[in-house]
């Protein structure tokens, strides 16, 4: 659905979607952000000419009044992410994996369903695609999916465990509007956390090919059980290696549903405290030896969970969907976990329709159906608390909309909101967004 004639880029390559309520724009240096309608002569002006990028800011939506929400169903006309599953096959065995990752699906998408559905995504305008498993690498179509996004004008990220990346591959892969997350668990015991080849002394080979390259990546860990006592050493690890480091808590979702003794609990957050000051502290060393610019998966996640909040609903279904290796489509990687809330398959019925006609049911629920969160102290800002989800809370309750939240989780965000706030306030940085990053 777009009513300005086609028109998804401006001449300096801004990315522009028209919604319901003006305009998302994301642009080249990776700043984006919800606009309102009254840019419409500076969008239309754009097409022909370049138009400085602070033209614009002024008129960035901050409070849920302007974003006009006139119905119960009120989701964006194009997907900010989809995430995109080539297959659940997988050469580790993680304890937690979210999506039960080893063997493939059943019935897994032929080439030619998955290229016709890359076309479908690349025509509902899509922003941004992750490719996710399984382990990404294992499919045979990876290199080119990444090549046919990129060259299409979407922006590209890549999950991967990294046991198989080489210089021939890394060698195609794009310089801009891509990344790569690659996931790591531990420094001393990462292979025997995540099974397979996942040895750190080969992953840490494999960093230094993607360095060698300039491939913008991070490390990505789950936290759990397993490693939490083993995260300070691999930040530090990062820190002499100059490498970014992102953690994600590992959710009763998948193997984590039988492994749920492995899950942190309130007797972690000492821990969990201690680890989020220096996965900060490595993120601030980071930052100020280099400047990333450009358009990252991350940028579009933040804009989600900025959606999420003006909006008071889950961005599930309505800036973000989920597509399995068989062809389902979810509202997000927690729903497609859990098998629930699937509106419709790729391959019976066009990805654009399934977005604009579908998902009712989760875009029927907001955050005011959470009767037992209204007196929760972190449910009002400056806290951001990420178990108002419909699919964790099914995951907790067996119902959608009570309250899914852990006593580790409550109090990890009660503590990361502090200490984030006297980190970086000072700085002008509002705590509510990027205090809690769970990449669903």
């Amino acid at each position: 659905m777009n009513t300005l004639n086609g028109i998804d880029k401006l001449v300096d390559g801004t990315i522009v979607r028209e919604e319901p309520f003006g305009f998302f724009l994301a642009f080249p240096d990776g700043e984006m952000g919800f606009f309102e309608p009254s840019i419409l002569n500076l969008v239309k002006l754009g097409t022909v000419a370049s138009v400085p990028k602070n033209w614009f800011l002024p008129y960035r939506i901050s409070s849920s009044e302007k974003l006009r929400i006139n119905s119960w169903n009120f989701a964006l006309n194009h997907p900010l992410i989809v995430m995109l599953e080539l297959t659940t096959k997988c050469d580790c065995s993680c304890q937690l994996c979210y999506i039960n990752g080893g063997k493939p699906r059943p019935n897994e998408m032929t080439n030619e369903q998955m290229r016709n559905l890359w076309q479908q995504l690349v025509e509902s305008n899509v922003c941004c695609v992750l490719l996710t498993g399984g382990e990404t690498s294992l499919h045979p179509l990876l290199l080119e999916a990444i090549q046919y996004f990129h060259s299409n004008g979407v922006v590209v990220s890549l999950a991967t465990n990294g046991n198989q990346l080489n210089k021939e591959f890394i060698s195609g892969l794009p310089r801009s509007d891509f990344g790569m997350g690659i996931s790591i668990d531990s420094y001393t015991n990462n292979k025997k956390i995540r099974g397979g080849l996942s040895s750190f002394e080969l992953l840490e080979s494999k960093l230094k090919l993607l360095q060698e390259a300039e491939i913008p990546f991070n490390i990505i860990t789950t936290l759990s059980k397993l490693n939490i006592d083993e995260i300070l050493p691999l930040i530090d690890w990062c820190r002499k290696n100059d490498v970014m480091l992102e953690t994600v808590e590992a959710q009763p979702l998948g193997r984590a549903l039988v492994n749920s003794h492995l899950l942190l609990t309130e007797e972690d957050l000492s821990k969990d405290a201690v680890i989020y000051r220096a996965k900060e502290e490595l993120e601030d060393e980071y930052e100020s030896r280099h400047y990333r610019s450009g358009r990252f998966f991350s940028g579009f996640l933040e804009s989600s969970y900025q959606y999420t909040y003006l909006t008071g609903r889950c961005e599930g279904g309505r800036t973000i969907a989920y597509i399995t290796s068989e062809g389902d489509v979810y509202p997000c990687s927690n729903c497609a976990s859990l098998g629930i809330l699937s509106t419709g398959n790729v391959i019976q019925k066009p990805f654009e329709e399934i977005w604009l006609e579908g998902f009712l049911e989760i875009r029927s629920i907001t955050w005011k159906d959470f009767h037992d969160c209204r007196n929760c102290e972190i449910s009002k800002l400056p806290y951001y608390c990420p178990s108002r989800c419909p699919a964790l809370s099914y995951s907790k309750t067996g119902e959608f909309t009570k309250p899914g939240c852990s006593l580790y989780m409550k109090g990890a965000v009660l503590q990361r909101t502090h200490i984030h706030d006297k980190m970086h306030t000072s700085q002008g940085e509002k705590s509510v967004f990027g205090i809690y990053k769970e990449g669903r």
